[in-house]
């Protein structure tokens, strides 16, 4: 499905075989996280792994993988661990990964 064409009048090849890879890159990877979380799930990741990069780098990663590898286990781990615990991403985060930390331990 898609949401919005683009004007290749605007773009050289190289941007448009960019914007297609990325494209294709995000789409194998929410298919594969929606079979573990389902839709929703998979669309929160994958947004934010792309995002994420982009705040860190100020550039748009070529690749999905490419934003992946350069965030590091960590951070696509706290991602993931967000998405899947519906809890906020860590920069709009006032506290309620560490109250859920804290209720997991206690229960």
């Amino acid at each position: 499905m898609t949401i919005f064409t683009i004007d290749k009048t605007k773009y050289t090849e190289q941007e448009i075989e960019n914007m297609r890879q990325r494209h294709e890159d995000s789409r194998n990877a929410k298919i594969f996280f929606s079979e573990l979380f389902g839709e929703y799930k998979a669309d929160v990741i994958t947004s934010n792994v792309q995002i994420q990069y982009h705040n860190r780098n100020k550039k748009w990663a070529n690749t999905f993988e490419e934003a992946w590898r350069d965030l590091g286990y960590r951070a696509v781990a706290d991602i993931i661990f967000r998405a899947i615990n519906c809890l906020p991403c860590a920069d709009k985060d006032t506290g309620e990964k560490e109250e859920f930390l804290k209720a997991r331990v206690g229960a």
